[in-house]
C-alpha cells in the first residue's frame, strides 16, 4: 500500500475495510477475520508466522499518546526511515496524520547513514524512529545529528547504555522505548526531559494510555490493544482477555519499566538458565560493537554458547575476545566464536534469530569455528 494513501483521511474511517500490510507477500485469506481491521505480519525473530489484527482507532490512540509525550506540533515533521508495513514505521504515519504535521519519507532503496543524515537536514525532520542497528551505523561512522532533530525514538530492540551515550555525544537525541505490534507501537518511552541528563535505558516511563504489570512476564491493558491473531493453522482467534501477556521479561518501579530480555532468549546450560540478551549486552558494552550469542546443542552441557561477530576480525581483535571471555565466570562463559560475512536481518534490520542459528551451525560444520579453550 502506498504511503500517500495511508496519510489520507478516508483511510482512517473505521469502515474503510480490511487491510493487509506486509512486504512483497501474497495476502493470506484472513478467513473469518473482521472486515474493519488492519493486519500486520509479526516482525519477531522466531515462532510461526501470524498476523496481528488491530483497529484504526487503536492506532490513532497510540499515535496521539506518542505525539503528546514528544510534544509534536503542527510545525513538526515526522521522518520515516523504517518500512511502513511494520507497526514501527506505520506508527510514524499514524502520528503524522494525527498531528496534522509535516511528513517526509527516506526514499533511497537501501539504508545509508550518510544519505540519511543529508535527507534529515534537507527535510528539517524534527521527530524520528530508528532501530538500534541504524543508531550503531550512525555512531560507528561518527556522524553528527542535524540541529533540526528534537527526538529520536529507538525501538525494535534495546539500545545499550554505551551506544546511547555515544549517540548523544554526537547530538542524536535518542530516547529508549518499549513497544510491540500488539500495542500498535509504543508502550513506554523516555521523556524529552531525559535528554538533559545521562542516557540510561532503565525505568522507561509508561505512556498514559497503558496499564502495565510485571509478574513472570510483562502484561499490559489499554484501549490501543490489538483485537486478535490470524494464522494459517488456526485461522482467526479473537483476544479473550483484557490483559495481554507478552514474551518479555522486566521490572516495574516508580520511575517506569525496565526491560530484561525475552522468555525465548533464556537457555539452559548444564541445568542453569542463562539470559542471552543480558550476556549480549555485556559483550557489546566491552567491545562497543554489535555481537550475538547463539546457543548450540551440546550432549554434555545441553547447550554451549557461541559468540557471533559480523565481518572479518584481525588477530589482535580475536585475542581480545579470548581474554575477555576468560574474565567471565561460570556457565555464562562462551566456548567459541564465529565470524559471519553478513548477519541475517529483516527489512526492519532486526536480526532473524532462527536464520542466525542455522548460519552458525553451517559455519561450524565447515570448520570455521574458533574455539576459546
Amino acid at each position: 500500500m502506498e504511503v500517500a494513501v495511508i496519510l489520507k483521511e478516508a483511510f482512517w474511517e473505521e469502515n474503510s475495510g480490511k487491510v493487509f500490510l506486509a512486504p512483497d507477500q501474497v495476502a493470506p485469506s484472513l478467513e473469518g477475520a473482521p472486515e474493519y481491521l488492519l493486519f500486520f505480519a509479526t516482525s519477531g525473530s522466531s515462532g510461526d508466522p501470524k498476523w496481528v489484527g488491530i483497529t484504526r482507532k487503536a492506532l490513532l490512540l497510540s499515535a496521539a499518546a506518542v505525539n503528546q509525550h514528544l510534544q509534536v506540533q503542527k510545525e513538526s515533521c515526522w521522518g520515516l526511515l523504517l518500512p511502513h508495513y511494520h507497526v514501527g514505521g506505520f506508527g510514524v504515519l499514524a502520528r503524522a496524520f494525527q498531528a496534522s504535521c509535516r511528513f517526509s519519507e527516506y526514499e533511497e532503496e537501501r539504508w545509508d547513514p550518510f544519505l540519511a543524515v543529508t535527507w534529515l537536514r534537507e527535510e528539517r525532520v524534527s521527530h524520528l524512529s530508528l532501530v538500534p542497528t541504524q543508531v550503531h551505523d550512525l555512531v560507528s561512522n561518527g556522524i553528527k545529528a542535524p540541529a533540526c532533530l528534537e527526538a529520536v525514538v529507538v525501538g525494535g530492540g534495546q539500545l545499550s547504555e554505551e551506544l546511547g551515550l555515544r549517540a548523544r555525544a554526537l547530538g542524536w537525541p535518542v530516547l529508549a522505548s518499549y513497544g510491540m505490534t500488539e500495542a500498535g507501537s509504543q508502550v513506554a518511552t523516555q521523556s524529552l526531559e531525559s535528554l538533559g541528563g545521562k542516557y540510561l535505558p532503565f525505568r522507561i516511563p509508561v505512556l498514559p494510555l497503558w496499564e502495565v504489570e510485571v509478574g513472570q512476564v510483562i502484561r499490559l491493558r489499554g484501549e490501543a490493544l490489538f483485537e486478535g491473531y490470524w494464522s494459517e493453522n488456526k485461522g482467526w482467534e479473537r483476544r479473550k482477555e483484557d490483559w495481554f501477556s507478552s514474551s518479555d521479561l522486566g521490572s516495574l518501579e516508580e520511575g517506569g519499566l525496565t526491560i530484561e530480555g525475552r522468555v525465548d532468549q533464556l537457555v539452559k546450560v548444564r541445568g542453569e538458565l542463562i539470559s542471552i540478551s543480558l550476556l549480549e549486552s555485556y559483550f557489546r558494552a566491552e567491545f562497543l560493537a554489535e555481537c550475538w550469542i547463539v546457543p548450540v546443542p551440546d550432549t554434555r552441557l545441553e547447550n554451549r554458547l557461541v559468540i557471533v561477530f559480523e565481518g572479518e576480525m584481525e588477530f589482535s581483535e580475536r585475542e581480545k575476545v579470548k581474554d575477555f571471555c576468560r574474565s567471565i565466570e561460570g556457565l555464562r562463559r562462551p566456548q567459541s566464536f564465529v565470524q559471519l560475512s553478513e548477519i541475517p536481518r529483516s527489512a526492519m534490520r532486526k536480526v532473524q534469530r532462527l536464520e542466525l542459528v542455522n548460519a552458525v551451525l553451517d559455519c561450524i560444520k565447515s570448520g570455521n569455528e574458533i574455539t576459546l579453550w
